[in-house]
């Protein structure tokens, strides 16, 4: 089987790639590495130096190229039997900044890439990695203050937000995110493509590349391990269900094994309820298990920047058996062993 993975070479795409190279799968990895920082590219010299007899034997392949041209994907997209689309510009700030290029990478070049697929490979599983950004800041919903923490206050979201939950998008990232999220889903009803949407919470783990806007587990970490200041948006109270890469590519793996049950289907992916902690949490946390300390300072709420989002998985759990299985606390441990490396 021929695996293509679009964005391969960034933080999900190159531990995914991993995986399926140790399973012995033939992997084709297409990456314009454009990421912020051209740090992607370590990722990819990782790989390349790790599966070099892979390589060399055409089982693993990488094809520099963009999202955004539409001929390229579709000889990229020839010929695979699974097609994980990972491809896409992942900050509300930067979208905000420039959302031509975000509607263009995010919107665009997802349609390109599905609508590729429909003409070259129209039998292939495809899983894109959508948001929880779709559901927008959620003003409506109640919240309790907590000391350290925000808490809903329904006992409905007892065990987070389900993927029913009311939709509305907020910034270009939200909205380019969501279009591609529809695209997806249609493409099931209406040619039949075996289309899975993962919508995703704050994922974490090796080989992250954290931007200050994106990737905040592991640039928090980071800061604080380095003894560089940091600037807290909002109050710090705000809460996410953080999931560990192990756990996003068993649940890519799972989703495409029951690809019978999981397609034309979305899913909110996160870390749950016992994985929820907020900024201030995670800085105690880690302040405790280095015995460092980071100077920080207050600023403005980020526009479209949720108190509290947690998924519920537990439509996950009941289609194709996932639920996360690495704790906030082993995850965060983790974490800061590989930042102290880098």
């Amino acid at each position: 089987m021929l695996f293509a993975i679009t964005g391969g070479a960034g933080f999900v795409g190159s531990n995914l790639a991993e995986r399926l190279l140790s399973e012995g799968h033939n992997v084709r990895i297409i990456d314009d590495l454009s990421r912020p920082g051209g740090k992607v590219v370590d990722n990819l010299n990782y790989l390349r130096k790790k599966f070099a007899s892979e390589m060399s034997s055409k089982k693993f392949e990488f094809v520099k190229s963009s999202v955004a041209n539409f001929e390229e994907m579709k000889k990229n997209l020839a010929g695979a039997d699974v097609i994980y689309h990972l491809a896409a510009q992942t900050a509300v700030t930067t979208s905000i900044k420039d959302p031509v290029h975000d509607f263009a990478t995010n919107a665009a070049g997802s349609f390109n890439v599905l609508e590729a697929a429909r003409q070259v490979a129209d039998n292939a599983a495809l899983l894109y990695t959508s948001t929880n950004k779709v559901y927008g800041n959620m003003q409506n919903v109640k919240l309790d203050e907590k000391q350290t923490r925000y808490e809903f206050a329904d006992s409905r979201y007892k065990l987070g937000i389900s993927e029913d939950f009311h939709i509305d998008p907020e910034s270009p990232y939200g909205c380019s995110k969501y279009a591609a999220d529809s695209y997806f889903l249609d493409y099931h009803r209406t040619y039949g493509m075996k289309t899975v949407v993962f919508r995703c919470s704050c994922m974490y783990g090796e080989m992250q590349k954290s931007l200050e806007d994106q990737g905040w587990i592991s640039w928090l970490v980071g800061r604080i391990i380095n003894g560089k200041k940091i600037t807290i948006y909002g109050d710090g109270k705000q809460i996410r269900d953080i999931l560990h890469i192990a756990d996003v590519t068993e649940a890519v793996s799972e989703a495409t094994k029951k690809i019978s049950a999981t397609a034309g289907q979305v899913f909110n992916i996160g870390g749950g309820e016992d994985n929820s902690i907020s900024l201030l949490e995670l800085m105690s946390f880690v302040q405790k298990e280095t015995g460092k300390k980071s100077l920080y300072e207050f600023a403005d709420w980020r526009l479209a920047d949720q108190k509290v989002y947690i998924s519920n998985t537990e439509k996950a759990k009941k289609i194709f058996g996932w639920q996360p299985g690495i704790s906030k606390e082993e995850g965060i441990r983790r974490q800061i062993k590989w930042e102290s490396t880098q």
